[in-house]
């Protein structure tokens, strides 16, 4: 690793602006590939020099305007474009508010707890970061997704797929059936889908549970009829390796917290007859109140103690795998994934299945009934290309509208700093290139001022992250790090109108090494076009 911004500028806005335009984030790294002498891989020496490739990126650094062509390339993970209205729907009303409520009695809890402690805050910013980075961009796929009226939208392109394969006997006997057949899977996985939620993102998502999990594993080698000692070894070593690790953000009063947050909301809003037992055992012996429940639970239990869990891996033999399992939390943690796997994830996977196969087939349905639109391919975890062009767009939500600019600058940066909040801290460094107005050759041809992010029309999501941005030349212009709020719908209906991905213009990497860092020498390791 040869470098990156300081956090204040990597990280400029933090959740707040996370999702959000305008975004003024430095987000970016350097790293330099070192190859022995002869530029071929080689072990470390300190007489290797930097690999040189047969071909690398020209940088453009003479400016970017509205309009303009862009590319994207990178290796983004699952978008769903071409659901059914039964799909959208799921998504929309079903699976994203389910999970949005879950995880905010996660984050409130936790964000409770960060601002009485700054233990507490140390321990959880990271896990705070990541439960909120996903519960923000599903609060806006869910909303972008009823604002746009997708279902609707879906049911009126079904429509047409319907009065289109009916004048056509071959297309009626292929596809007749097709939607029906969606529609009656989608009914049958419902309370399903609704359930393995509440697993996933409620029960399953405690601490504590999700630790012990690893436990069951180690427990099911002994208890196999078969012993299979390497793996025993394996998986032993492998836990006590964690457990420093584990413990060090690790705060059994937050969790406990959490944990009869999540146990109340599932209680009152999972399907009765989807619940794991527990839930009826805490109502008959407890009156449902599950702070009492989970008190005695963490107080009984040896997993929230970092000296009695090393004590138990150091004594455990195959035969006494009884020290864990005898544990009342490892119960309530064996009970909850055998119930999931063995009662929701079957009929849930066979329905799923069943739809995925549909799915297939009403792909290729679209593309027969439907051949005058262009089907750009969903993403698929592999190697994807995006285009469009740098534009602005109508904040679609706003009661009057507003319309956002392309592009922001460093004048952003100084309007939202704040030294009283660490999202937005800003370097006195930075702060002094702003007030001289010292960009250099990085300011913009047109305006002067050093641009920091733009926006396009690419169609991106999740693992899209750190993918180069191009101009229509292949040069290279930014660096994608995300997408607008109003947008990230994205995955599932893709809108020209508010879609956008959000860059990096290179020209601020450019300025942030250079004039920031005062490492200028780095860039004559790059082609640059001024």
């Amino acid at each position: 690793m040869v470098g990156a911004p300081p956090v204040t500028m990597g990280n400029f806005g933090g959740d707040e602006d996370n999702w959000v335009w305008p975004r003024h984030t430095a987000d970016f790294s350097l790293f330099r590939i070192y190859a022995g002498r002869d530029n071929k891989p080689a072990a470390y020496s300190k007489d290797n020099v930097p690999y040189k490739p047969k071909k690398s990126f020209t940088i453009n650094a003479s400016g970017i305007k509205v309009g303009d062509f862009t590319m994207v390339y990178g290796f983004p993970g699952r978008t769903t474009e071409y659901l059914s209205s039964w799909g959208v729907d799921l998504i929309a009303n079903v699976t994203n508010p389910i999970k949005v409520d879950l995880r905010t009695i996660r984050l409130e809890i936790m964000e409770q707890e960060m601002g009485k402690s700054d233990v507490v805050r140390i321990q959880y910013a990271a896990k705070r970061n990541g439960a909120a980075n996903a519960w923000k961009k599903w609060r806006g796929e869910m909303d972008g997704l009823i604002d746009y009226n997708a279902v609707a939208k879906k049911q009126q392109r079904e429509a047409m797929f319907t009065t289109r394969i009916a004048s056509d006997n071959t297309k009626v006997a292929k596809y007749g059936t097709l939607l029906a057949d969606l529609k009656l899977k989608y009914a049958e996985i419902g309370p399903w889908q609704r359930a393995a939620d509440y697993m996933n993102e409620g029960a399953l998502s405690v601490e504590l549970i999700r630790y012990i999990s690893n436990y069951r594993k180690l427990v099911n080698l002994c208890k196999a009829e078969r012993q299979e000692q390497a793996e025993i070894d394996k998986t032993l070593k492998a836990l006590k390796a964690g457990v420093d690790g584990y413990f060090k953000d690790y705060n059994s009063a937050v969790d406990m917290q959490i944990a009869a947050g999540i146990f109340g909301e599932m209680d009152k809003s999972m399907a009765a007859d989807k619940k794991p037992s527990i839930f009826s055992e805490v109502k008959n012996s407890r009156k449902g109140k599950w702070t009492k429940y989970f008190t005695k639970l963490y107080a009984s239990t040896i997993f929230i103690n970092k000296d009695k869990v090393k004590a138990a891996l150091e004594a455990f033999t195959p035969n006494n795998w009884n020290v864990f399992a005898s544990d009342p939390a490892y119960a309530l943690t064996d009970s909850l994934y055998t119930h999931f796997y063995t009662v929701i994830t079957p009929p849930y996977q066979k329905a799923n299945d069943e739809i995925t196969r549909l799915n297939r087939i009403y792909m290729e349905a679209q593309m027969a009934v439907f051949p005058e639109f262009h089907f750009y391919p969903d993403a698929n975890s592999t190697l994807r290309v995006a285009y469009g062009n740098i534009l602005p767009y109508n904040d679609p939500t706003a009661t009057d509208g507003f319309m956002y600019s392309w592009y922001t600058t460093l004048n952003g940066v100084a309007a939202k700093e704040n030294p009283y909040i660490p999202d937005y801290e800003v370097p006195q460094r930075l702060m002094e290139f702003w007030r001289k107005k010292d960009y250099g050759r990085y300011a913009d041809k047109i305006d002067g001022e050093l641009h920091t992010c733009f926006i396009a029309t690419n169609h991106t999501t999740g693992g899209n992250s750190g993918s180069p941005v191009f101009d229509a030349n292949g040069n290279l212009i930014g660096t994608n790090f995300d997408r607008v709020w109003e947008g990230t719908m994205s995955d599932v209906c893709y809108d020209l109108q508010r879609c956008r991905n959000i860059t990096l213009d290179v020209r601020y990497t450019l300025f942030v090494i250079d004039k920031y860092a005062g490492a200028g020498y780095l860039l004559d390791e790059m082609k640059i076009v001024w």
